[in-house]
């Protein structure tokens, strides 16, 4: 659980999976755990193939994580890191974290270059000749980074003398932090193209790269401590909101199913028709969506999502998916079952009508899982309103961590002072009777 080994196996550590899922708590442990063993546990880079040289800022910084960045950062994690994608911190943060915690990456590596550091360069020592994004521009982009995609990027930046600092030849001010900077939807086609094997290209719904841009968060600015929310959410009971609805729970697993969900989301969407939108409409209009699939301690999409749940206020579908899709392999048949063709147009419905916000708690990570696990399956690479709760959360005041996003268990005891059960997140999806048990 705490050192990383050679033979292709235990590529990461418990650290690093910590950091990647945003469990501070755990975090904060295993740094303890280190510090108690004279392990320096948060500068332990992962050796698989494609994540060479990561420490454990890096799957923070991936996943969003500001807090827990934060605390590697106070806990002396190494900035100074080129992983074998070409990527450093600070120019992925720029894609993944709020400006405030940016600057302090930029500030931190500053000090550790004035102390004399120097940047490990793990692109050249362990290549594995793939393209990537969000490239730090101070390193030489190799054959297999380059493309013309970043040609202008890069001319605009050849013009930056390196060495006209007088303090360091890799630090000088307003300069571009990365280049090919990634987004939500370019990490969903990154996603997509993993999971097959395939370029993009070889997919059959190929009208994605035509949509328009989603936009996931909005962490371009940071409320300060003591600066108020307009509207705060006040502790009280869910119950509260709804009490004399009674919520049912509807599996969704054969043809024969989808056709009667059909009808219900047709029926419910088309009263939105004329009716007008006030804020209360809105949220009884959100639809939640969760996702689940089969527990593992990697970080790499190698188990599909088995389950989909959507939920509005007065009922809860379970789509099976692992019953009712399959999971392209790498010869190239994208052919879409009677299922699949029914279940797309049911969620294309769904997700691209912007009167109905797709509501979850770290959503970015499920969408992602869903177009990695079906990427022949257009809906789950459209989404037009998508709010993430993990990213509001973040803007509610606390006394404790008044900028932290917290987890979803912290996030219920704060707002709804009640104690989430999650102990059931581990179970084996993949299993019908797994399913049909934990949700009744």
């Amino acid at each position: 659980m705490m050192v990383c080994g050679s033979d292709g196996h235990y590529t990461k550590n418990a650290l690093h999976l910590a950091a990647w899922k945003g469990d501070i708590r755990s975090v904060q442990l295993l740094i303890d755990t280190g510090i108690k063993y004279k392990l320096d546990l948060v500068n332990i880079i992962s050796t698989g193939i494609g994540n060479y040289g990561k420490t454990p800022i890096f799957y923070a910084i991936t996943q969003d994580r500001d807090d827990v960045v934060r605390l590697l950062i106070e806990s002396g994690s190494n900035l100074l890191i080129v992983n074998n994608k070409g990527q450093t911190p600070c120019s992925l943060s720029m894609a993944h974290l709020s400006i405030g915690t940016q600057k302090l990456l930029f500030e931190e590596e500053k000090k550790q270059l004035l102390l004399d550091g120097k940047f490990m360069n793990y692109r050249v020592t362990h290549n594995d000749h793939r393209r990537y994004g969000d490239l730090d521009p101070r390193f030489p982009i190799d054959f297999d980074n380059w493309d013309v995609d970043i040609e202008k990027e890069l001319i605009d930046f050849s013009a930056i003398d390196l060495y006209s600092s007088d303090i360091h030849p890799y630090i000088f001010d307003n300069f571009p932090r990365c280049v090919r900077r990634t987004t939500f939807q370019t990490r969903l086609v990154k996603a997509m193209e993993n999971r097959l094997k395939l370029p993009i290209d070889a997919i059959v719904e190929k009208q994605f790269r035509h949509l328009p841009p989603i936009t996931m968060k909005q962490n371009e600015y940071e409320i300060e401590e003591n600066e108020k929310c307009d509207a705060c959410i006040t502790s009280r009971d869910i119950e509260t909101f709804y009490p004399d609805v009674k919520n049912k729970i509807i599996f969704i697993e054969t043809y024969e199913d989808l056709k009667l969900f059909a009808l219900d989301v047709n029926s419910y969407m088309n009263t939105a028709l004329n009716e007008e939108c006030s804020e209360s409409i809105f949220i009884q209009r959100s639809w939640a969506l969760d996702c689940e699939w089969k527990p593992t301690l990697s970080s790499d999409n190698e188990h599909p999502v088995s389950i989909l749940q959507l939920s509005r206020i007065s009922v809860s579908y379970i789509l099976d998916l692992q019953s009712m899709c399959t999971q392209p392999k790498s010869n190239g048949d994208f052919i879409m079952s009677e299922s699949e063709i029914l279940l797309n147009e049911i969620l294309v419905q769904i997700f691209t009508d912007q009167r109905f916000p797709i509501v979850g708690f770290d959503t970015m990570n499920d969408l992602e899982r869903l177009a990695g696990s079906y990427p022949h399956i257009p809906c789950f690479s459209r989404y037009e309103s998508v709010i993430d709760i993990r990213d509001l959360a973040s803007k509610i005041p606390n006394s404790s961590q008044p900028t932290k996003s917290p987890s979803l268990k912290t996030l219920v005891k704060t707002i709804l002072q009640k104690d989430l059960d999650k102990s059931l997140q581990c179970s084996d999806w993949s299993q019908v009777s797994t399913i049909h048990t934990n949700f009744l």
